[in-house]
């Protein structure tokens, strides 16, 4: 669909009273989605020399489910907080994805590879179980059935009340105050999250006070165009006026960042790259349709349509 016509509709859209409120894309809500993305996280982290299990994590944007929570949970991390613009998270949904990372972790499964989530990164070499990781030592005491049910108990009422050694806190939507105590963290994830961030300086600074020294992070962040064009580079076409158009008020619009620009926010914070796992295709609109914004992006960036990203704080 041509950008004339996206443009069109939106504006037909608002003038007749049906302009909906529009959320970012979810995953499906399956256990082998999360299965893989937290394991594949973690294999990265590892492959990097980054300390794993970590003790306590904070998410941005879980989306649909507590999924990476639940999966998180039973690998042994003790205290995880989901933080999100929007309440939509399910929590029977996380339930159910929690037994069922629960089977894949007990049957030591094989990480879901490319074949079965082809835009699911990081990618890596193998996709075996990490016994190297999760021993089964490790998983004895982390899955066991007393474990489980203090997580199931904290993912059914995620207010951080601690149970056992446990807790999980989901804060939906989260506007107020910053609830992360400084230096307190272990890590910090992300999962097609922080190309919706709108203010990118803000939120990396926010994840330095939170990670304790030594501690890491791992985005895998999508800068593509995510449908609001036929190219996968549509989106830097669009004038910042259009771009308004194009989504009115009532919605969570990417913030049309290219990777650079993410990067360059990181180190500004403070922390030092250790890992960029970037995704090349072949640019697909020409320089001269590129709105004057972003007419200056250089071939990187115009070829890196996203990427996975560990740093570590100093």
């Amino acid at each position: 669909m041509c950008k004339t016509l996206r443009i069109l509709r939106a504006l037909v859209s608002m003038a007749i009273g049906r302009r909906a409120a529009r959320k970012p894309g979810l995953p499906a809500l399956s256990p082998r989605y999360y299965y893989t993305v937290w394991i594949r996280h973690l294999c990265l982290a590892h492959q990097n020399g980054l300390p794993v299990v970590p003790r306590v994590i904070v998410e941005l944007g879980p989306g649909g489910a507590l999924g990476m929570a639940a999966a998180a949970m039973l690998c042994g991390v003790e205290t995880y907080t989901a933080l999100d613009a929007l309440p939509l998270a399910s929590l029977p949904a996380s339930i159910e994805i929690l037994h069922g990372v629960e089977q894949l972790l007990q049957a030591r499964a094989g990480i879901p590879d490319d074949t079965e989530f082809p835009r699911v990164r990081p990618r890596l070499n193998s996709y075996s179980f990490p016994h190297n990781i999760l021993t089964d030592e490790h998983l004895k005491i982390a899955l066991s059935p007393e474990r489980v049910r203090r997580i199931e108990q904290c993912i059914r009422q995620p207010d951080g009340t601690r149970r056992g050694n446990e807790s999980v806190r989901y804060l939906a939507p989260w506007r107020g105050p910053d609830p992360i105590q400084e230096a307190s963290v272990n890590a910090v994830l992300t999962q097609a999250v922080m190309e919706y961030v709108p203010d990118l300086a803000a939120a990396y600074r926010a994840m330095w006070r939170w990670l304790e020294p030594g501690g890491w992070m791992s985005h895998t962040i999508d800068v593509s165009s995510h449908g609001t064009a036929d190219a996968w580079d549509g989106h830097w076409a669009y004038s910042d006026w259009q771009w308004r158009l194009l989504h009115g008020r009532a919605v969570v619009p990417i913030n049309r960042r290219p990777y650079s620009d993410h990067r360059a926010f990181i180190l500004d914070a403070g922390f030092r790259v250790i890992c960029e796992s970037a995704t090349q295709q072949a640019a697909m609109t020409p320089q001269g349709k590129l709105a004057q914004e972003f007419g200056s992006l250089t071939a990187y960036d115009r070829q890196t349509s996203g990427c996975t990203v560990q740093a570590v704080k100093p």
